[in-house]
């Protein structure tokens, strides 16, 4: 086996036989929090592995199960991290097998995810590693109006997920995810804003890509953003394919 399918196979072996016991504890103890907390996690990350493997059919059932699990917790601000943290990220983590398929039942999933961590981060302000997440559940929001064809409706959540780790940098410039983040965010918005013939705003986003490139993939996308900018400004309808994410 090759030595990255053989850790795959071992890590799916060790998550499956810690699901059958998160499965024991909650048929023993259904009155138990911390069990159901578990299950929920122990679906999800079953449900994660096999989706980045590949195996989407063998991932939907768990991802599905952690989020229907997820909607029967407690509101208990006492548990940490909150209920509806894990609740919104099983919901994150279904609509992303949805939108990998193309598939638009991702839309509802994301809007669910985005009121739950709204509501967190409005509670939570100081919690900073959940306004990251809540600008990531913007990101594929946008994503999945993106895939609908819908670029101009797209485009406000993908702002608005750049706007949020641009104000978690502001207060913190060095929050290493927040820029690996906003990156993420800023290569979306470049797919939108060209999709959208926007240049002015295209050339903005790749000169804010290239000042902050902590990598060749940021440089190559901010390099892609201007010559996409100049074949609209040139009138052109010659593609210029974005490579590398």
């Amino acid at each position: 086996l090759h030595p990255e399918r053989s850790e795959l196979d071992a890590n799916e072996r060790h998550l499956r036989a810690a699901l059958a016991l998160a499965e024991t504890w909650r048929r023993t103890h259904p009155d138990s929090v911390d069990a159901l907390l578990t299950l929920v996690r122990r679906h999800s990350s079953l449900g994660v592995l096999l989706r980045r493997a590949g195996d989407g059919t063998a991932a939907e059932p768990h991802l599905r199960e952690a989020v229907a699990l997820s909607r029967t917790l407690p509101d208990n601000n006492r548990l940490w991290p909150p209920p509806r943290a894990l609740q919104s990220m099983a919901l994150e983590s279904y609509a992303n097998l949805l939108l990998e398929r193309g598939d638009q039942a991702a839309r509802p999933l994301l809007e669910e995810c985005i009121a739950l961590r709204e509501a967190l981060t409005e509670r939570l302000p100081e919690q900073r590693v959940f306004r990251v997440h809540l600008g990531n559940a913007y990101q594929n929001l946008g994503r999945c109006l993106l895939l609908a064809g819908d670029a101009g409706a797209a485009e406000p959540w993908l702002q608005r997920a750049c706007a949020v780790q641009l104000a978690l940098l502001a207060e913190q410039s060095d929050f290493a995810d927040a820029k690996e983040r906003l990156e993420h965010h800023r290569y979306a918005l470049a797919r939108c804003l060209a999709e959208l013939g926007k240049v002015d705003e295209l050339l903005e986003n790749g000169e804010r890509l290239a000042e902050s490139a902590g990598n060749a993939v940021a440089l190559h996308t901010a390099a892609w953003s201007f010559l996409r900018a100049l074949a609209h400004v040139r009138g052109t309808d010659r593609e210029v394919e974005l490579g590398g994410r």
